[in-house]
C-alpha cells in the first residue's frame, strides 16, 4: 500500500471519529435542550399552581377574620338584655332545686307525704322542722293533686280550731271555705276521700306538709 492511499485511509477513519463525535455531542445537546424544556414546563405548570395558594390562604384568613369578629356582634344584638334576666332570677333558685329531695312541686308548692304516723300536733311539728306547714289547701285543683298522691289512707292536713271557734289554717291564715269539712266534736282536721273532716287531734295518722317553693314567697303569692 502506498502511502498516499493510507493518508487517505486515516483521514476517512478521522472523519468518522469526528462524525459520531459530532453526533454525540448533538445527541447529548438534544437531550440538555429536552431536559430544559421539561424543567421550564414544570417550572411553568408550578408556579401557575403555587400562584394560587398565596390568594386561597388569604381568603379563607379573611374569612375566619370575619367569623370571628361577627360572633361576638351577633351575640350582644341577640342577647342584649341577657345581664337583666341574670339578674332578675332569685339567689335561691340558682343555689339548688325548687323542692327538697323526696318532696313534690307542684302549682308554685313543695309537698311532703308522709310514710309514718303521729297526731295532728307530731306533724305539725315534724312541718315546721322542715320550714312548712301542714297542708294548706287554697284551691280545688290543689285538693285534687293531694287527693291523687295521699292514696287511701286519711292524712292530716293544716286545718284545726280552738274548742267553739272557727277553723283556720297551721299557717295562721284565715280559712275561707276552700275545702268542705265535715264531722263533728274535733279540733283538727284529715283529708279523707273528698273532704276534710273534723277529729281528736291525738289520733294517729299520716301527715302531709306543704311550703312554698324557692321561687316563690308567701306574701307575693298571696299579696
Amino acid at each position: 500500500m502506498t502511502a498516499t492511499a493510507q493518508e487517505i485511509i486515516n483521514t476517512d477513519v478521522d472523519a468518522e471519529e469526528r462524525l459520531n463525535t459530532v453526533k454525540e455531542e448533538t445527541e447529548a445537546s438534544d437531550k440538555v435542550t429536552v431536559k430544559r424544556q421539561s424543567l421550564c414546563w414544570d417550572r411553568k405548570n408550578g408556579a401557575s399552581h403555587f400562584s394560587f395558594q398565596p390568594y386561597g390562604l388569604i381568603l379563607v384568613s379573611v374569612i375566619i377574620i370575619i367569623f370571628v369578629i361577627a360572633i361576638p356582634i351577633v351575640w350582644k344584638v341577640s342577647c342584649k338584655n341577657c345581664d337583666q334576666l341574670v339578674t332578675q332570677v332569685e339567689p335561691l333558685a340558682l343555689c339548688g332545686p325548687v323542692c327538697p329531695a323526696g318532696w313534690i312541686g307542684y302549682e308554685r308548692k313543695c309537698f311532703y307525704f308522709s310514710e309514718g304516723e303521729g297526731n295532728w300536733t307530731f306533724g305539725q311539728n315534724f312541718c315546721t322542722s322542715h320550714s312548712s306547714t301542714l297542708a294548706v289547701i287554697e284551691s280545688e285543683l290543689e285538693k285534687k293533686f293531694i287527693l291523687r298522691y295521699k292514696g287511701t289512707p286519711d292524712h292530716w292536713i293544716g286545718l284545726w280550731k280552738e274548742s267553739n271557734q272557727v277553723w283556720k289554717w297551721a299557717d295562721e291564715t284565715e280559712f275561707n271555705n276552700t275545702i268542705e269539712v265535715g264531722g263533728k266534736g274535733g279540733e283538727c282536721a284529715f283529708l279523707s276521700t273528698d273532704i276534710a273532716i273534723g277529729s281528736r287531734c291525738h289520733i294517729r295518722r299520716n301527715w302531709i306538709c306543704n311550703r312554698y317553693d324557692t321561687y316563690t314567697t308567701k306574701n307575693s303569692t298571696r299579696g
